[in-house]
């Protein structure tokens, strides 16, 4: 059934991205969120059992940011904006859209702290930096703005490129805020 959905959903974004690179991306960033997420259910499971010593926080974010799907959505995002988009286009927006992975797979941490720890997930807030420090809410918090404004940052030499970039700007905070008043799950 899952197979069958995403199927349907690239059929879906393929009408308006004719020149297919937007579907490519988006089909691509599906199938590595599908993937981090698998190994970050499995790494959890590990560390719950004290078979694997927990990831450091720097670790958590990068396979977390690949499985927060965040890329994936706004792929698709674009494809029902913008339609097809350049390559080079693309790639110019691809270092923001990582910086927005980070800045949702955190905020996607907070307000779940509490079930993660009863769940045997991973979450930020138990972990520690490389350095050793604790992370701390606030540290999370000031990390999300910060790559909010990378994101705003890497995404400015592309003002030009129609709607794409206020509509990126846009969903980006408003999925951070969804889960700073009590997430989306």
């Amino acid at each position: 059934p899952v197979r069958v959905a995403l199927l349907r959903m690239l059929d879906d974004v393929a009408r308006y991205d004719r020149g297919g690179e937007v579907v490519r991306r988006f089909g691509d960033a599906v199938a590595v969120a599908a993937g981090a997420r698998v190994e970050q259910v499995l790494l959890g499971r590990a560390v719950a059992a004290g078979i694997a010593p927990p990831p450091t926080a720097e670790q958590y974010l990068a396979l977390g940011a690949r499985g927060a799907n965040y890329r994936g959505f706004a792929f698709l995002l674009l494809a029902v904006v913008a339609g097809a988009l350049p390559r080079s286009t693309l790639d110019q927006m691809d270092p923001a859209l990582w910086y927005a992975a980070r800045a949702v797979r955190l905020g996607n941490d907070l307000p779940s702290v509490a079930r993660d720890r009863t769940e045997s997930g991973l979450n930020i807030i138990h972990l520690r930096t490389e350095a050793g420090e604790a992370v701390t809410r606030e540290r999370v918090i000031a990390d999300i703005d910060r790559y909010i404004r990378a994101h705003d940052d890497a995404l400015a030499p592309l003002a030009d490129a129609g709607p794409a970039v206020p509509a990126l700007r846009r969903s980006l905070r408003v999925t951070v805020e969804l889960f700073r008043m009590g997430g989306l799950r």
